[in-house]
């Protein structure tokens, strides 16, 4: 729909990121991405301290019980996010996107 029109997918591009910053504004963070991805039964993660980037045109899944801890990245500016079931991202760790880590793995 939008690539036909460039200087309307340059507008709506700017609506949801900021020039020169690989992020999502905060209200897409809060109102569109809770929507669009999905995460599993009790999938834990600790946003306060992490930077959770996640834009809304690529997938980004939690299994269940899946943890991601504090002070991680996590990105799918470039490809999409998948983590399976009791998946464990650790302290520090960086994920960017295309990745899929299968059930029962962990990244440290």
């Amino acid at each position: 729909m939008l690539d036909n029109h460039p200087k309307s997918k340059s507008i709506v591009i700017r609506l949801i990121s900021p020039k020169r910053n690989p992020r999502p504004r905060l209200w897409v963070k809060w109102f569109v991405n809770p929507f669009i991805h999905k995460r599993g039964k009790g999938s834990i993660i600790r946003s306060r301290r992490s930077r959770i980037d996640i834009f809304p045109w690529r997938r980004f899944n939690v299994g269940a019980y899946t943890t991601i801890e504090d002070f991680t990245t996590i990105n799918n500016g470039a490809g999409d996010i998948i983590l399976g079931d009791r998946v464990r991202i650790g302290i520090g760790s960086v994920v960017l996107g295309p990745v899929t880590i299968k059930s029962e793995a962990g990244l440290g």
